[in-house]
């Protein structure tokens, strides 16, 4: 029995085998990973629970650039309210950012401006 130190990450084993470079099969994949890819980085493992940012509800993601807990929260967290002036009646109203092609504060504008201009 010998001990040795591990190429990866620096820990010292116990091993029976002069030829063993790695203390686990963990810096062993690593290893493997950094040889075909210079650029390789190992999988960061998920966080078993995530807070999401907008209602505050705990969730299990699904993968790593998961934040939101929903899609519902994911729309309401998609920009900061902006104002815009309604092209048929010059109204200020609130609009999101994913809205800025809007250009009526309601329907109703909307189908009185189309009547008019048509």
């Amino acid at each position: 029995m010998m001990i040795k130190k591990c190429e990866w990450c620096g820990n010292e084993y116990i091993t029976n085998r002069s030829y063993q470079r790695f203390c686990c099969k963990q810096c062993k994949e690593r290893n493997v990973g950094k040889k075909k890819n210079p650029n390789y980085k190992p999988r960061v493992p998920l966080p078993k629970i995530k807070v999401c940012p907008i209602c505050s509800k705990e969730f299990k993601p699904r993968d790593s650039k998961h934040t939101y807990c929903s899609r519902e929260c994911q729309y309401n967290s998609s920009g900061k309210e902006r104002t815009a002036i309604c092209k048929n009646c010059n109204e200020v109203f609130e609009i999101k950012r994913r809205d800025i092609a809007n250009i009526f504060c309601s329907r109703e504008c909307c189908f009185k401006y189309k009547k008019v201009n048509r």
